[in-house]
This record gives C-alpha cells, sequence and structure tokens, in this order.
C-alpha cells in the first residue's frame, strides 16, 4: 500500500520533472527593443531580422558566418545565363507553414512585391538601388531573374530576400508573417512578446526548442541580470559593464560599424570645415571606455574584411585646437556656428549609447559648439533616418550599421546615393559612381567601391566616423551556443542547442 506522503511526494516529483522538461524545450530571447513589424520585406532592419530571419522565413541563399561564402538555402543552385539573367534552382520538397508547398511562384511574388510602397520594402530600397527585377518560374523548381543592369552579385543579394507565399497581403507591412522557415508565428501582444512554434512542415533539422519567446526590456543591466536568474536564455545585446560573468558573457566581432550622420544641406553642417572640427573635437580613445577597448577607430563604414574597404583612409586625430580654428574661420566667414545642432540617438542602440552622446556633446561644447540631446524610441528614430525624412535640419544623427555580406556596395547605395532611403547626400557625382561599381566586377568593381569611400572621408566629410563595433551578448549556461558576426542581426534558434 502507498502511503499519503509517498503519493504526495510521487505526483510532486512527476510535475517537477515535467515542468523541468517543458522549460527545455522552450527558450527565451530578451531583445533592447519591440520589432517595428514582421515584414520579410523590411528584414534588412535588424529589430525586425533578429526575430524573423531564418526562423520563420527563408531566402534563396544565405552567407557563411565562418568565410562570407554563399551557401544553398531555398536554392539549392543558380547559374549566371548573360550578363543580366540568373536562374536559381530551388529545394523540392518544401512547404510553408500553412501546408502550402514552395514553388517558382512563390519566389516571383515576393520578388514582384517589393516595390510595392504600402510595404515600405527596406530590402528594395537598400540592396537594389536603381536596379529593376524581372523574374518568371520556368518551371515549379526554377526560377529566372532579369536585371535592368548587370548585377554580378545577385546570389549575395538574394541572401535577404525572404520568401513568402503567393497571395500574401500586401496592404501593410505583416505583423503575423507565413514562411517555410522551423518556427511558426503564433502571437504577438504589442509591448510584451511575441511566440514562435516549432513548425512541424520544416524541411530541415528539427529544432531542440519547441517554442521561442521573444521579449525586450530597454535596460543593459536587466536584459543581463534576467539571463542570471533565468528569466531569460538569451540577451541578445548588453552593455559593456554588464558583460562580467565569465561562462555566460562573450564579447564577439561583429560587421557593426557607428557614426554621426549629419544633415549635408542646413548652415553650419553644410560647410565643410564645421564638419571636420565634429570629426577633430572628438576623442574616441576616451570614448573607448564606454564602449569597449575592443573596438578600433573607423574611417568608413565597412570593416576591412567587406571589398570596398579603403585600407588608405584613416581616421580623423583628435585636435580640438584645430577644431576651435576651423569653427573659427568659418563664423567669420559669417557660417551660423552659433546655431544650436540637434544629436539624436536611441538608447540601448549599442553599448552605452545614451552616455557616448552625451560624452560627444561635452567635447563638441569645449570647442564652442552648441547643442541638444534628443533621446527617442525606435519608431520615431526611423523616421528621421529613413525618407520622407522628418524635419531634421542641423540634425547630428547617430546611426549603426551591419554589413557582413561581402561587399561594400550593400552600404553605399542606400546611404551615400541622392536616391538612397537613408542619404543626405546630393551629390549626383558620387551617386553614378556608386550605381555604376554595382554593375562592375573584379579589382574595377572594388577600386570604384574604394574611391567612393574617399570621397565620403576625404572630399564630403560627410559623417562623423566612429567606430568598427564589438558585440556583447549573455548566454545561459544551459544552451550550447556561441554568437557570432551574425548575432546582431539575427539568432537562428535552430542552431541553438541544450548542453548535454
Amino acid at each position: 500500500m502507498v502511503t499519503p506522503w509517498r503519493l504526495v511526494l510521487a505526483v510532486s516529483l512527476a510535475l517537477l520533472s515535467a515542468s523541468v522538461a517543458r522549460a527545455e524545450e522552450s527558450i527565451k530571447i530578451v531583445l533592447n527593443a519591440e520589432p517595428r513589424s514582421l515584414e520579410p520585406c523590411q528584414s534588412t532592419a535588424s529589430d525586425v531580422s533578429r526575430v524573423l530571419a531564418q526562423n520563420i522565413v527563408e531566402s534563396l541563399t544565405e552567407i557563411s558566418t565562418k568565410d562570407g561564402s554563399i551557401q544553398p538555402r531555398l536554392a539549392v543552385s543558380w547559374q549566371q545565363i548573360n550578363p543580366t539573367t540568373w536562374r536559381f534552382k530551388l529545394r523540392e520538397g518544401v512547404k510553408f507553414q500553412n501546408g502550402k508547398p514552395f514553388t517558382a511562384a512563390d519566389v516571383v511574388y515576393t520578388l514582384d512585391r517589393m516595390p510595392l510602397a504600402p510595404l515600405n520594402c527596406l530590402t528594395r530600397q537598400k540592396m537594389f538601388g536603381d536596379a529593376q527585377l524581372t523574374s518568371r518560374a520556368i518551371d515549379p523548381t526554377t526560377v529566372e531573374v532579369v536585371t535592368s543592369k548587370p548585377l554580378p552579385i545577385l546570389p549575395t543579394m538574394m541572401s535577404v530576400v525572404y520568401v513568402v507565399p503567393e497571395g500574401t497581403d500586401n496592404a501593410a507591412p505583416s505583423r503575423a508573417p507565413v514562411g517555410t522557415g522551423a518556427f511558426k508565428f503564433v502571437s504577438w501582444k504589442p509591448g510584451e512578446s511575441i511566440v514562435l512554434e516549432r513548425a512541424n512542415t520544416y524541411w530541415g533539422p528539427k529544432p531542440q526548442f519547441d517554442k521561442a519567446t521573444y521579449i525586450w526590456r530597454a535596460e543593459s543591466a536587466l536584459r543581463a541580470a534576467m539571463v542570471e536568474t533565468a528569466e531569460a536564455d538569451i540577451a541578445q545585446s548588453i552593455a559593456l559593464q554588464d558583460a562580467t560573468t565569465e561562462g555566460m558573457d562573450f564579447a564577439y566581432q561583429n560587421a557593426e560599424t557607428t557614426r554621426i550622420r549629419l544633415d549635408l544641406q542646413t548652415p553650419p553642417l553644410s560647410d565643410i570645415r564645421v564638419r571636420k572640427a565634429l570629426n577633430l573635437a572628438i576623442d574616441k580613445e576616451a570614448l573607448k571606455d564606454l564602449v569597449g577597448r575592443e573596438v578600433t577607430e573607423s574611417a568608413q563604414y565597412v570593416v576591412s574584411a567587406i571589398n570596398g574597404f579603403n585600407p588608405n583612409l584613416k581616421p580623423f586625430p583628435y585636435d580640438p585646437k584645430e577644431a576651435k580654428r576651423l569653427l573659427d574661420e568659418a563664423r567669420k566667414d559669417g557660417v551660423p556656428v552659433d546655431a544650436k545642432l540637434t544629436l539624436m540617438t536611441r538608447d540601448s542602440y549599442f553599448s552605452n549609447a545614451k552616455e557616448v552622446a552625451e560624452a560627444m556633446m561635452s567635447m563638441w561644447a569645449a570647442v564652442g559648439l552648441k547643442l541638444e540631446l534628443k533621446v527617442v524610441d525606435p519608431v520615431t528614430f526611423y523616421s528621421f533616418l529613413n525618407k520622407p525624412f522628418q524635419d531634421g535640419r542641423r540634425l547630428l544623427l547617430t546611426h549603426m550599421h551591419d554589413n557582413n555580406m561581402g561587399d561594400a556596395i550593400f552600404t553605399q547605395l542606400f546611404l551615400y546615393t541622392p536616391e538612397g532611403i537613408a542619404s543626405t547626400i546630393t551629390d549626383k557625382p558620387l551617386g553614378e559612381l556608386i550605381n555604376k561599381a554595382s554593375a562592375m566586377q573584379g579589382p574595377e568593381r572594388t577600386a570604384a567601391l574604394q574611391e567612393a569611400f574617399r570621397r565620403i572621408h576625404d572630399d564630403m566629410v560627410a559623417d562623423v566616423f566612429m567606430f568598427h563595433m564589438v558585440g556583447y551578448s549573455r548566454v545561459s549556461k544551459r544552451l550550447n551556443w556561441t554568437p557570432d558576426l551574425s548575432t546582431n542581426n539575427m539568432i537562428e534558434i535552430g542552431k541553438v542547442k541544450l548542453r548535454s
């Protein structure tokens, strides 16, 4: 006979074991901000891609974080037919999470919806510039893509084109996407959480987790503490001073670079002497105490591994005396140097972003500039970053950009051409150079991209150039997973494992 207390103990242990089992089948990731949408066409924005990319939706190709090579995903092979025509052979036996088979018609539909205005398709605006794409299904597993000009790296570009099923609503950016990925969308409670569940339709290896929950907290210390106390499994981004727990905190090289984008059209920022002074007044060595000693000073908006990086460009030195001289000279010539400028940043944008902005304001004040600081939420920030701009006159905008796609064209097209969605530049010769470079190959392409960066840095001084960044994440000890080059943009849950 089983005594009551033994029965109670047995039931309690059974419930505890079940609870532990359930916990091990779920993963919780705490982000620094709520996504603006879950629209696949906006997946070049990191706040969107962190949840979406290669989890809910998948691309035709993907870039290896180990060596930068182009790898198959939904496409198993590709062939260039002529300078403006490519054919992609698609993976067979793939289904969307709604049960619909994946075919070439879905790829055509995905490409055709990119120019539609209601979607505000950042992928189209950032990656393809003035190139037009026409696609057709040759058969259910073959897609032909014809471009209006040669795009020799089109397979690389396809790594950020995330496929949706034919018939997906195009009236507005999606908040409940359907894709071919290992996890299906379940719910989004605004201001609270996003929940995904493992998709039984997935064609690839079965993930260890059957549920993924995303939450967001603005404070770095809180995100780190949530992993420490097992309230979350991964804090995707934490500040330098919070990355102090051995065995849980990781510093990793990423492809992020920071800058201050300048309003080039409005005085005093339209005067190159003022832009030079803004750079010379910044003591970047001192700022490393806030962002991390592992960062390196930048003179261009890509890291050294990217094609088009110009090794001849040197960061501006710290020279406040010369900064004051330039400002005095501009002031004597009638430039309104004493007009109040606005520095805008996002809290938790990167390690100690607000504190960095405050330090830079002090350095600029020391050479005689007047500034006010605005710390804004992501939605407000992007309304100033991307066209049509809100009133950004006399605006200095903190910006961080990730290019891990192997080529500088993915930076220059949308940030430095007159038609670029996040560009304040109106210089037509620069835009023509960048657009021509997008159709070039080999050493000629590299040289053109390098020349564009030279003009941006030396001739225009278009930015206040800051750092090539390092990321910090906290990871639960129950996980066998290490952050890598892609972590700031996405965490592919299917690759996260439990420790045995």
